[in-house]
């Protein structure tokens, strides 16, 4: 448990940069 939350942590940054690219270029779903 404690490794997966120390991995969770050392990938902080590149999962907050990730985040914000897939923000960044959402589809936009037609409404039904």
């Amino acid at each position: 448990m404690a490794r997966r939350l120390t991995a969770i942590t050392l990938l902080q940054p590149q999962l907050n940069e990730n985040y914000q690219q897939v923000k960044q270029h959402i589809y936009n779903w037609p409404n039904s």
